[in-house]
């Protein structure tokens, strides 16, 4: 089967690029990764497109239990996608996915694969937790963005560690909650506006007891907080997508390298949302989105791509050079460092 465009993933990027290429009449085929139990295709995404503003905008205070909340935007999230495919003719499919080349990729359903062709991919799946050694997680205290579809009790104060979309997004379903949520994000903007406390500082201490969480922080702040939500340090999903078999390479934060308009090294396909590597800022720039898929559908025909579009894409360094300079830029000791790369 014979698309413009194939987009594996299931975040709000992802289907941006959908509405993109419907919009420029293009064939599109979404393919939204079965990662069942990490919460990426139809509970995070559905997080982020509820909630992503939610330092700007003002968020509906609900008071109702995190768990129904997530159920109530994967629901919206599920009703948008029905309607992008009613009225966009936009085709998708749940399921593993995997490349499979340059230019084709596999969604497997009940068990069967079928084969996809594309001019253009775009991956655009999204993070997975990435849990800090020496944190327990309860689920209850202590707990990953996944494990929100099971939470049924609001935390009257919940620290959110991170600064990227999915720390935001979350800290807006808290706050919708009913908590009292601040956002511990090492690399803050203070010019950025926040419907939430801020601090900039590293966690050098997690201490947990009957009585809640204790952070002790880099700048000497002790932070008493009834629970904690870890949505710093995740990773790309592209664990399972197969990059060798289209000559890609993820980091080693699963993540993919790519130039100033999203284009990885392999030149038909493209990267966008929270698992781009480098450059950082793609990650957060949705109208880089848009911009990218029109440059490449809009004013081309289908299937020639100008090689003069084609530049020298940053490739990663070896793992051996990035944990050196990671170990360079670390200070001793820290226990974890909350930064805003997602």
């Amino acid at each position: 089967m014979k698309f413009d465009l194939i987009i594996m993933g299931d975040t709000p990027d992802a289907w941006t690029a959908a509405e993109e290429a419907a919009r420029l009449g293009r064939r599109c085929a979404v393919l939204r990764p079965d990662v069942d139990g990490r919460g990426t295709p139809a509970g995070v995404a559905s997080i982020l497109s509820a909630y992503g503003n939610a330092c700007e905008k003002v968020v509906r205070r609900s008071h109702a239990a995190p768990r129904d909340l997530w159920s109530e935007a994967v629901a919206r999230h599920e009703s948008l996608v029905a309607q992008l495919g009613r009225e966009g003719g936009i085709r998708s499919w749940r399921g593993p996915v995997r490349l499979t080349g340059a230019n084709s990729a596999e969604v497997f359903v009940a068990g069967v694969g079928l084969p996809l062709e594309a001019d253009v991919i775009l991956i655009a799946v999204g993070t997975i937790a990435k849990k800090p050694r020496g944190v327990e997680f309860d689920r209850q205290t202590i707990f990953a963005p996944e494990d929100v579809a099971t939470l049924a009790s609001v935390p009257p104060h919940l620290a959110v560690l991170g600064g990227s979309p999915t720390a935001t997004a979350f800290a807006g379903l808290f706050h919708a909650a009913g908590s009292n949520v601040t956002l511990i994000d090492a690399s803050r903007d203070d010019r950025r506006p926040s419907r939430f406390g801020r601090i900039g500082a590293d966690v050098l201490e997690l201490h947990r007891d009957a009585n809640g969480v204790k952070l002790r922080m880099s700048n000497g702040d002790v932070i008493e907080t009834d629970a904690v939500l870890f949505a710093a340090k995740r990773h790309g999903a592209t664990a399972s997508l197969g990059l060798a078999a289209a000559g890609l390479e993820a980091d080693d934060e699963g993540r993919l390298w790519c130039d100033e308009r999203g284009q990885t090294w392999q030149p038909s396909i493209v990267a966008a949302g929270e698992v781009v590597g480098f450059p950082h800022e793609l990650r957060h720039d949705r109208d880089a989105v848009r911009r990218s898929i029109a440059s490449r559908l809009g004013s081309q025909i289908a299937g020639r791509i100008d090689a003069a579009v084609h530049r020298r894409v940053p490739v990663p360094a070896g793992a051996s050079h990035r944990r050196a300079v990671s170990r360079k830029h670390e200070p001793a000791l820290r226990l974890f460092t909350v930064e805003s790369g997602g």
